[in-house]
Parts: structure tokens; C-alpha cells; sequence
């Protein structure tokens, strides 16, 4: 009995603890529109990233993407 007690403590701190890992990788920019009407972003390039990873644009605006890659 208190060996599955253990078991689903350890799952339950488990599982919050993955998910809090999870939320935090998410890196989402939502773009603004520029006083000159376009949307500027930025995007930071690594060997295995892109960051933001999610870039959210309002539709019929011109975007405008400036990529640059990581020195590290």
C-alpha cells in the first residue's frame, strides 16, 4: 500500500513538473504593427532553435523578418 502511495505521488510531481518544462520552452511573439503599417520581427537562429517559436501576424499587413544567427 505504501509503495502505490509513493508511486502516485512521484507520478503526480512527475507530471507537473513536465508540463511546467513544456510551458516554459514555448517562446510565442505576437507582432505589432509599426507606425509605417508593417510588422517587424525578429527571429534569432541557433544550431537547433528558432527563437520566437511561434510568431502570430495580423493578415493583409506587410511583415517584414529580420533573421540573425546566434555567435555562441
Amino acid at each position: 500500500m505504501k509503495t502505490i502511495k509513493f508511486l502516485i505521488v512521484f507520478l503526480i510531481l512527475a507530471g507537473v513538473t513536465f508540463a511546467q518544462n513544456a510551458e516554459e520552452k514555448k517562446r510565442i511573439y505576437k507582432a505589432t504593427v509599426d507606425k509605417d503599417g508593417i510588422q517587424k520581427i525578429e527571429v534569432l537562429g541557433g544550431g537547433y532553435f528558432y527563437n520566437p517559436d511561434y510568431i502570430i501576424v495580423k493578415k493583409d499587413i506587410p511583415v517584414e523578418l529580420i533573421s540573425r544567427k546566434n555567435r555562441e
